[in-house]
């Protein structure tokens, strides 16, 4: 029984594909299995099937329903995601798997860089802004060195490790219902919810590709609209309603002139109304944190900060002064 499963959601290129697998199996650690999730064919022109595993998804499949059927399909009790197009160093897995020992520990956020800057820190992970935003978390490599068990809010979706219980969990899992680009932090804020935490592993390095500019399109901004209502009481619904309407008006700004502003407000509305769905996300989130059997999580993360990343010591000060 391997102890990590690698699941690469090919959704992207082949020829980004093929870069990753290549680093992946030139680094892997021994006791692991490499499985690819594909949305289109794939010929397999190396003859790597005795040694990944290739699963086939629907071709309409994204990323999220494809790195979703790979957790199913995993046989490890820890699942790494990597998306297609990163490149992983030598030993990189090592070091994140072992913090899955303390079983507070849901997931582990790698240290994300440049592909074109290899010096240049992308990321190291994701945080969630009380209005219903989505950002990267930032931080120097140097500090976190400093700080070993520094947390985040979640792993960012280009690479992150999880407790395959959680990842593939019915209701803490990834949802497409908010899409490929916010489904990390909306599975981030309900770990976090249900009692979990995430650490940032300074020693597992990851190259990455620049996120892309968002332009919101009708079903982006509706999926941005769900964000906010699905994760609202991870907040508190006071804070949150009195950021959520700033939020919208910077989005709506930020469009002007363009008619797409005229889109973007009938997509959030639209979605406001999907209150059945929220409402059963809101009651399993609050039943599965009065069930999760890990020990309590010291201190709180400030959601609304994605730029925060707390030792747990320095959380820990922080709850006391709260209190």
């Amino acid at each position: 029984m391997p102890r990590l499963t690698i699941v690469i959601p090919a959704v992207d290129s082949i020829q980004s594909l093929e870069s990753t697998l290549l680093s992946v199996l030139e680094n892997r650690p021994n006791d692991c299995e490499v499985l690819v999730v594909l949305n289109q064919p794939y010929d397999d022109p190396y003859a790597l099937e005795g040694e990944v595993r290739f699963v086939r998804a629907e071709s309409s499949a994204g990323r999220v329903a494809c790195a979703s059927l790979g957790a199913k399909e995993s046989r490890a009790a820890v699942v790494h995601l990597l998306a297609s197009g990163c490149e992983v160093s030598d030993g990189w897995a090592a070091a994140a798997v072992a913090h899955f020992e303390d079983p507070s520990v849901g997931a582990v956020a790698p240290v994300l860089f440049d592909k074109q800057d290899r010096q240049s820190v992308l990321a190291v992970g994701v945080g969630y802004g009380a209005g219903g935003t989505r950002r990267l978390a930032k931080a120097k490599l140097q500090d976190l060195e400093k700080r070993r068990g520094a947390r985040v809010l979640g792993p960012a979706y280009h690479a992150g490790f999880y407790r395959k219980s959680l990842v593939d969990h019915s209701d803490l899992g990834l949802s497409d219902e908010v899409g490929d680009g916010l489904a990390d932090v909306d599975h981030a804020v309900a770990l976090r919810h249900a009692g979990y935490r995430t650490v940032v592993e300074p020693s597992c390095k990851i190259y990455a590709d620049a996120e892309p500019q968002v332009s919101r399109t009708f079903r982006q901004a509706r999926q941005a609209e769900r964000l906010f209502w699905r994760n609202a009481p991870a907040v508190g619904w006071t804070r949150a309603m009195v950021c959520h309407p700033w939020v919208v008006a910077a989005e709506c700004l930020a469009s002007l002139p363009s008619v797409a502003v005229l889109t973007q407000l009938v997509a959030r509305a639209v979605a406001c109304f999907e209150t059945a769905s929220y409402h059963r996300r809101h009651q399993l989130l609050a039943q599965i944190a009065d069930s999760v059997p890990s020990a309590p999580v010291a201190g709180q993360l400030r959601l609304d900060r994605a730029g925060t990343v707390d030792s747990p010591a320095h959380s820990a000060g922080k709850h006391r002064k709260a209190g």
